[in-house]
């Protein structure tokens, strides 16, 4: 008999430890997906992995609650690409711990993304 699992579509909302900052992210959709294999992919074979981390948190950011000085959000759904990816890059020069649990939150939503881990998180037999 054939089981398959269905697949929790409900946003993940995370508290980043340490740095008192909620995140929400949701699961991608099949547009998600290829629009994310055509920003990575499109004009080179290879992608650095702060290029993935950034592109995956742009297609599937619900919300972050990271303000700048001027109380402005940093990171917000539907804002463009460039300004997203100087958002990331401000975090990433503030901490680059930070920069990755955000990644960790998106990869949680999207365990398919991890080339390491199947959908509970477990690391692929040999």
């Amino acid at each position: 008999m054939l089981t398959i699992k269905p697949v929790s579509l409900k946003p993940v909302t995370q508290i980043i430890e340490g740095y008192d900052v909620t995140l929400t992210v949701r699961r991608a959709t099949l547009a998600d997906e290829g629009q994310r294999y055509a920003m990575l992919f499109a004009e080179r074979e290879t992608a650095m992995i702060t290029d993935i981390a950034i592109v995956e948190a742009y297609l599937t950011l619900v919300e972050c609650d990271i303000v700048t000085e001027d109380e402005e959000p940093l990171l917000q759904a539907g804002m463009g690409y460039e300004e997203f990816v100087a958002g990331m890059t401000a975090i990433w020069q503030y901490s680059a711990d930070l920069f990755w649990a955000i990644h960790e939150v998106v990869r949680e939503a999207n365990p398919h993304w991890n080339p390491t881990e199947d959908e509970e998180g477990n690391e692929p037999s040999a």
